[in-house]
């Protein structure tokens, strides 16, 4: 018998209080687990982070998108109302275009139809429409 005595039931134990090699590999071993326990919870909290941040990015690009979209609506409709006019001044039925439905997108809801176009062609004179080059003011 040395002066060494090894408890069966812990792993790594000896008689000076240092743990043997399958001890310091147990210890080594249970750090690291440890570690990663706490690294997975950091990228846990770090996904859930991301997922608030980039849902506010989405709201605000709706927003932004919406507005986007509002003005490209408006703009199709200032060159509609010259077209209703265009007809209008030939004496063409405008039957093609009452169909048109263009959503409002935010907080308004509903459709520009085709009386916004009717209302902006009676802002037309034959002299306006021959000038496409003003199309966009």
């Amino acid at each position: 018998m040395g002066g060494r005595i090894i408890v069966e039931s812990v792993a790594g134990c000896s008689w000076n209080g240092w743990p043997d090699d399958r001890g310091i590999r147990s210890l080594i071993i249970s750090a690291l687990k440890q570690e990663l326990v706490t690294v997975d919870q950091y990228i846990a909290e770090a996904q859930e982070k991301h997922r608030g941040i980039e849902r506010n990015a989405l709201w605000l690009s709706q927003t932004v998108l919406e507005e986007k979209w509002n003005e490209a609506a408006k703009a199709l409709f200032d060159v509609g109302g010259r077209l209703w006019a265009n007809y209008n001044l030939l004496g063409i039925d405008q039957v093609s275009l009452l169909k048109l439905a263009v959503p409002q997108a935010g907080e308004r809801v509903g459709n520009w139809t085709w009386h916004e176009l009717s209302d902006r062609a009676r802002s037309h004179s034959a002299q306006d429409l021959l000038h496409l080059n003003r199309l966009h003011s």
